[in-house]
C-alpha cells in the first residue's frame, strides 16, 4: 500500500500497527470467552465476572473508537447466544454502558484510577440489576438474585487486575494513527 492510500510510515511501523491492534482483538476474545465459563460457588450457583463489562467501560473511555456500537452489540448478541439467553438482554446491557460512560467520558477521562473504578462498581452493579430485572420480566418469574450480586462484586473487585493488560496494550497503540484513508483511531 502506497502513502497516497492512507497508510504512513514504512512496511515494519505498519506491521507493529497491526500487531499492536491485534493485541486488542485478542484480548476482548480473551475476555469474550472468560466471560463464557461460569464459576460454581457452593449453593449460590453459577457465577460469571463481567469482563467484557470491563474492557467496554475501560476502552470507551480511553479508546472509544475501538469498540464501536455495533461491535459492542453483536459482541452481546453473541454472548446471548452461547449463554441461551434471551437475545439481545446482554447486548442491551452493554450499548447502554456504553452510552453512559460515553456521556461521561469526558470527566472520567480526568479522573485517577480510583475514581475510574468506583464508577466501574457503580455501573456494573446498576447494569446487573436492571439486567436481572429485564431477565425476570423476560421469563415472567423470580429468578435468584444472588449470582447477579456475586458476579457484579466479583467484577468490581476484578477491576484493577483486568484494566492492567488493557492499559498496557493502550500504551501501545499510537495516538491519531491514519489506517485505510482518513480514518484517525
Amino acid at each position: 500500500m502506497s502513502e497516497k492510500e492512507g497508510w504512513i510510515g514504512d512496511e515494519s511501523s505498519k506491521l507493529k500497527i497491526v500487531i499492536k491492534y491485534s493485541l486488542v482483538v485478542f484480548l476482548m476474545s480473551l475476555f469474550f470467552f472468560i466471560n463464557i465459563i461460569p464459576i460454581q460457588i457452593g449453593n449460590i450457583g453459577e457465577v460469571r465476572p463481567q469482563f467484557l463489562m470491563i474492557a467496554i467501560f475501560y476502552w470507551t473511555i480511553f479508546r472509544p473508537s475501538l469498540v464501536p456500537p455495533v461491535l459492542v452489540f453483536i459482541i452481546g448478541l453473541l454472548m446471548d447466544l452461547l449463554l441461551l439467553m434471551p437475545l439481545g438482554i446482554t447486548a442491551l446491557a452493554f450499548i447502554s454502558v456504553q452510552w453512559l460512560v460515553k456521556v461521561q467520558r469526558t470527566f472520567l477521562l480526568g479522573q485517577g484510577f480510583f475514581l475510574i473504578w468506583w464508577g466501574f462498581a457503580i455501573i456494573i452493579f446498576g447494569a446487573s440489576a436492571i439486567n436481572w430485572a429485564l431477565f425476570c420480566l423476560l421469563k415472567l418469574s423470580l429468578v435468584p438474585f444472588q449470582p447477579i450480586l456475586i458476579s457484579a462484586i466479583l467484577s468490581a473487585i476484578l477491576f484493577p487486575l483486568a484494566t492492567v493488560p488493557l492499559y498496557y496494550i493502550n500504551k501501545l497503540i499510537p495516538r491519531q494513527q491514519k489506517i485505510a484513508g482518513n480514518t484517525k483511531i
